[in-house]
């Protein structure tokens, strides 16, 4: 061969080479894009509580393959030996369901399960549940471990809520116990997100995502060191993370028997700064027939928390409240008042009347749209941490404003037509 003749065959070798190369790559992204791939709320994660009898657990999320797909969901029960370290895991549920838009969404309602019930003190689970999800179309799969049933809380507000477990008086004191709580779990969405309509997705707190358990190392703050600034929430939250802790301890020390049993807690925690209540509820609920006479419109006042509105019309609402609602919950810890009672400070009696009436009204809206899985027409306990005393504007009369404001936080407990509400006064 002489050199020009290898030369050419050099060239056309390679460039058949590359030809190749394309089309292999170019099929490969094919294949990858036809490929069905399952996405679910983050709000499913390893570690993951799931509402116990009366409530019905639902999976929910979307698969790139389309509509009239079937899904199956699978849970396993795995129980721990004591003598050996092994894990045997027998099917205990199985359920399916169908994509029913173009979208791929899909809904799966789980039958009623009880939860299994552990004793404080004990770091060990010897029980818990494998969930696996899968699209038959193709078979992908996504799979979370550490599963357990359980009571599930909602806690929300404003921005005392961002107050962490590492920062608190009793700091020592909750991280030397916070292994005895394997059972107690938290998950934790960004907060200070708000939309102008409601949203199906939701995200973590950025290096907190998904659900995490009670631990040492978790009450000292995951992320602390992102914590220097009172704009950055480092979970978990100390208000938070003591009433589910508080829920267990009151149920270990009612029972009678030495086991001391409780039902495993999982705790929501949805926030946002200094926001008014009409930002955290439904249009529905902001339209409350009963309500509009006494509304006060505050747009004149503009109050913000550095970008944040706080007069917007439930964009709380549709960005971090709504996107939860296929998650069921046994009850809600509502945590507000800080820029509601300033106003009220300013506006006086016919804003205090507001607050009252589109509390109630939010109590009932909440209620309603998370009921949908409750097979028992359950109420869900709704719980209000009473806004606290600082003071913030000497010019007004601040000791009748909060004490005034604190009785119309409470005013839902007064109310016959309202069961299961309840307060707990805060002190600064």
């Amino acid at each position: 061969m002489s050199p020009n003749q290898h030369l050419r065959f050099l060239r056309e070798y390679h460039c058949c080479h590359y030809v190749y190369l394309l089309f292999f790559f170019f099929l490969s992204y094919l294949n990858c894009t036809t490929l069905a791939k399952l996405t679910l709320s983050t709000i499913f994660s390893d570690n993951l509580i799931l509402p116990a009898k009366p409530l019905r657990a639902n999976i929910f999320g979307k698969t790139t393959s389309g509509k009239n797909v079937k899904i199956q969901v699978q849970l396993e029960l795995c129980s721990k030996t004591t003598t050996i370290s092994t894990i045997t895991c027998v099917e205990d549920i199985r359920a399916e369901g169908t994509s029913t838009n173009e979208n791929g969404a899909f809904e799966i309602v789980l039958p009623e399960r009880e939860a299994i019930e552990f004793e404080i003190g004990s770091n060990t689970l010897p029980q818990f549940w494998k969930l696996t999800i899968t699209d038959t179309s193709d078979s992908s799969t996504l799979k979370f471990n550490n599963i357990l049933f359980g009571d599930i809380y909602f806690a929300t507000g404003q921005s005392n809520l961002m107050f962490g477990t590492w920062k608190a008086r009793e700091f020592a004191k909750m991280k030397s116990e916070a292994s005895k709580y394997p059972h107690l779990r938290m998950y934790s969405v960004k907060f200070d997100i708000d939309s102008a309509a409601p949203t199906e997705t939701i995200e973590g707190v950025p290096g907190f995502d998904g659900w995490k358990i009670s631990s040492d190392a978790l009450v000292q703050g995951l992320n602390r060191n992102a914590g220097t600034s009172r704009d950055v929430f480092v979970p978990p939250s100390a208000v938070a993370y003591s009433f589910g802790k508080g829920i267990q301890d009151i149920l270990s020390q009612q029972q009678l028997s030495s086991s001391k049993k409780v039902v495993p807690i999982g705790i929501i925690v949805s926030l946002a700064r200094g926001a008014g209540i009409i930002s955290w509820i439904s249009k529905n609920a902001n339209s409350d027939p009963t309500c509009t006479d006494v509304w006060l419109d505050t747009s004149q006042t503009a109050l913000k928390w550095g970008s944040i509105p706080r007069t917007r019309k439930s964009h709380l609402w549709n960005a971090i409240v709504y996107p939860l609602l296929r998650f069921p919950v046994r009850g809600y810890l509502w945590y507000h008042g800080s820029y509601d009672r300033q106003v009220a400070e300013q506006f006086g009696d016919k804003y205090l009347a507001s607050y009252a009436c589109l509390q109630k009204a939010m109590i009932r809206d909440y209620r309603n749209k998370w009921q949908k899985y409750d097979k028992v027409n359950g109420i869900g306990n709704f719980i209000t941490v009473s806004a606290h005393p600082a003071k913030y504007r000497k010019k007004f009369d601040q000791e009748k404003a909060v004490v005034l404001f604190r009785i119309a936080q409470a005013s839902p407990q007064y109310d016959a037509s309202i069961d299961g509400a309840g307060i707990i006064p805060t002190y600064e």
